[in-house]
């Protein structure tokens, strides 16, 4: 489909000083497969009818006082007009003064806003404009993401727009980045209809890194983004992420779909050790975390939930015990805030499910996500078991007494002896020692490295 508003870009070839009629250039016809010579007047006009060149758009005038929309009032400073979202200007004029120094007497926040300041180099400050007074503003031309025109070269995006509160992306924004910056509120970005926007053209939302909250992307009507096979309203993206999202309707599908998306969008859920914390991360520590300012932390839990319901917990049921539930989220201790698991000094271990003959002394808690276990010795005997019974000992060696296989109480500890005890050097063998051994009071465990448990929101 032709790009309704490509233009020619400075990266091309120069024009020849001459646009006669006569100026050879070919042209192809994609039926014949021939190529022919053509004046550059009916080139011109066959790159017009493909549509890979188009007007720039027109200049916008504003009168102050006239009072239509957009028009600032007698004694404004300020033009607010939502409609130049998304565009470049080339100049802003005031009648009877010219062009303006955008420097000095007008400020233009790349969103709505055009601020004018005092022409009076004496008298410096805003300046407020008088009845009559008529402004000008002229547009750079867009250039297209796409190009349709064979060897015609083309940007992908012509600028950035940013967003520091909530706000609507307008149609024709696809020509620029659009980027938030949510360091004071929540942003929700709402996507345009779908029906208004070009197909097949990418829409590139990103989130900067000295963001504090995560940012939600909403849609129109009954639009949905792909994010799940049924497609969802929502998505929510963290701090520093990117989402370029496509339109689509082929008459079967019909909706944003994803063309590319932030590695840590598709992490949410996992569970990682690191030495430093990592982007779109928390700590598991048991600590408490907003889900005003993290929406994608109030999607989790219910995602978690959904799985297994004794998996998500309420607050009074976390605190309730310092180690039994702990290792899960949990709702509270308020309406807007959940509990983050605390993984300080365990190990992870997957669930064993309904497999037989595995871990099934954790019971109920097979199927339970972040179900804690404590530490357990498997069953065993030093007799039966060759693993400990390494001096080949028997039940009956086992007596009381002096007698062989007594236990011998010399020295302040107790050993089951085996032998006889008369013998030379039968008295230094022992098979189990009675008395406390090992150098941990909490639990067995294997050689290990310290890191710290974080969990990907």
């Amino acid at each position: 489909m032709a790009d309704p508003i490509l233009v020619p870009i400075p990266d091309l070839s120069p024009a020849p000083n001459s646009w006669g009629l006569d100026w050879p250039t070919a042209i192809a016809d994609p039926v014949t497969k021939r190529a022919y010579k053509l004046p550059s007047g009916a080139y011109t006009q066959k790159l017009i009818e493909t549509g890979a060149i188009a007007d720039i758009r027109n200049p916008k005038f504003y009168i102050a006082g006239r009072g239509n929309q957009y028009d600032p009032a007698v004694g404004d400073t300020k033009i607010v007009d939502p409609t130049l979202q998304g565009y470049t200007f080339s100049a802003v004029s005031l009648r009877g003064v010219g062009d303006l120094d955008p420097a000095s007497e007008y400020h233009w926040d790349e969103v709505d806003t055009i601020g004018f300041l005092s022409l009076d180099p004496e008298n410096p400050g805003p300046r407020q404009f008088n009845d009559g007074d008529v402004v000008k503003v002229t547009f750079e031309p867009k250039i297209s993401s796409y190009v349709s025109a064979p060897g015609s070269i083309g940007k992908r995006y012509s600028g950035r727009k940013r967003y520091t509160a909530s706000a609507m992306i307008l149609p024709d924004d696809y020509s620029k980045i659009q980027e938030i910056i949510a360091t004071a509120a929540p942003v929700v970005l709402t996507l345009p209809r779908g029906v208004d926007f070009p197909p097949g053209v990418g829409l590139t939302i990103t989130t900067n890194m000295v963001s504090v909250y995560q940012s939600v992307v909403l849609t129109q009507d009954d639009d949905v983004i792909f994010v799940s096979a049924q497609g969802k309203s929502r998505l929510v993206l963290g701090i520093d992420e990117q989402v370029t999202l496509v339109w689509i309707d082929d008459g079967t599908v019909k909706g944003w779909s994803i063309e590319d998306i932030s590695e840590s969008y598709k992490n949410v859920g996992k569970w990682c050790l690191s030495y430093v914390p990592l982007p779109n991360t928390i700590p598991f520590v048991g600590g408490t975390i907003d889900i005003t300012q993290y929406p994608r932390v109030g999607d989790l839990v219910e995602a978690i939930k959904a799985i297994n319901a004794n998996s998500v917990v309420s607050n009074a049921t976390w605190e309730s015990d310092p180690f039994l539930h702990r290792t899960k989220w949990a709702y509270g201790p308020t309406a807007n805030t959940r509990r983050v698991p605390d993984w300080r000094g365990l190990f992870p271990r997957v669930l064993p499910g309904a497999r037989p003959n595995i871990d099934q002394d954790r019971g109920a808690d097979a199927f339970v996500l972040g179900s804690l276990e404590g530490w357990a010795m498997i069953k065993h005997d030093h007799l039966s078991d060759d693993r400990f019974n390494k001096l080949s000992a028997r039940a009956s060696d086992l007596g009381g007494g002096s007698t062989p296989g007594g236990v011998d109480s010399s020295g302040g500890d107790k050993e089951y002896r085996v032998g006889d005890m008369s013998g030379p050097g039968f008295d230094l063998w022992a098979l189990a020692t009675l008395n406390a051994e090992g150098d941990s009071e909490y639990e067995t465990r294997s050689i290990n490295g310290g890191l710290n448990a974080y969990g990907c929101i």
